[in-house]
């Protein structure tokens, strides 16, 4: 038994209602979880020294973004011997996700959405004034923390990727003595 085919022009308009919900749904998401669960973040890498990309590409299935951010000495504001931290972005968080074909979420969305949300989307500039301390807080308590790259920006389309913080150890404070094991 085969389907009923709808024609190729109610096929389209099916594909752009649901894209028009999934829209709302983010929407409606971004809106009542953006204080404490969801975080978005722009990144901006306009010859600032305070930010890096990195990326890692290990074939087709294996590529990895890691975006740095940075925090100058006087914006370091707590104990932490740490003053930088990375986002990283990943098709696949691990192996058993690339086993199961179940890749990283990241969904293409009008620029527009960074214009009609700016407030609350959170800058390096943000960062900075918010200090170092209270910036990694509020990042390890986020359950989703998703990030704008605006260099992926095609089309009036920008992707927002959704991303892990990798917060970047800081050397011991004596050195580590490495001694040969002799068999």
């Amino acid at each position: 038994m085969g389907g009923i085919y709808l024609g190729k022009s109610v096929q389209i308009k099916i594909k752009k209602m649901k894209l028009n919900y999934l829209i709302i749904g983010l929407f409606f998401c971004f809106k009542c979880y953006s204080q404490d669960n969801t975080i978005f973040i722009i990144f901006e890498d306009r010859n600032d020294l305070l930010v890096e990309k990195r990326i890692l590409n290990l074939g087709s299935e294996m590529k990895t973004i890691h975006y740095k951010y940075f925090f100058s000495s006087d914006k370091n504001d707590c104990e932490s011997k740490n003053d930088n931290f990375w986002l990283r972005f990943s098709k696949y968080d691990d192996f058993d996700k690339l086993n199961a074909k179940e890749e990283t979420l990241n969904f293409k969305i009008n620029k527009s959405f960074i214009k009609k949300n700016k407030k609350i989307l959170f800058s390096k500039k943000k960062f900075d004034n918010m200090g170092y301390c209270d910036t990694i807080e509020m990042l390890r308590k986020a359950q989703h923390i998703f990030l704008i790259d605006l260099e992926d920006i095609v089309n009036d389309k920008v992707t927002i990727k959704k991303v892990t913080l990798q917060e970047e150890l800081s050397s011991p404070e004596k050195p580590v003595e490495i001694k040969e094991i002799k068999n």
